[in-house]
């Protein structure tokens, strides 16, 4: 099995250093064109033509939102706060071991 694996290996590196080379050849092309290019003249873009639908889309319909009540500014000052008490921090008990002696 381990023979197998190796000759795998190999191979794969053959194929890559293949590849590699290719790449580098492709490289040099491109370089050489570039430098030809210089002196050419630039072709104008051609603009791309709005296709045309055969079938024209429905237009949605506006949905309407519904209104919102405007709250009474004078039903606020009425209003009482729930449970005022609630909201009041209970202060925190300082000198805890005093008080244990005093007991």
């Amino acid at each position: 099995g381990r023979e197998k694996k190796k000759n795998k290996k190999k191979k794969k590196i053959i194929i890559n250093n293949k590849q590699n080379k290719n790449q580098k050849k492709t490289k040099k092309k491109k370089k050489k064109k570039k430098t030809q290019k210089k002196y050419k003249k630039k072709k104008k873009k051609k603009k791309k033509k709005k296709k045309t639908t055969t079938h024209k889309k429905k237009k949605k319909k506006k949905k309407h939102k519904k209104k919102k009540k405007k709250k009474n500014p004078q039903k606020k000052q009425t209003k009482t706060k729930k449970n005022p008490k609630q909201k009041k921090k209970t202060p925190q008990p300082k000198n805890k071991k005093k008080n244990i002696k005093n007991k």
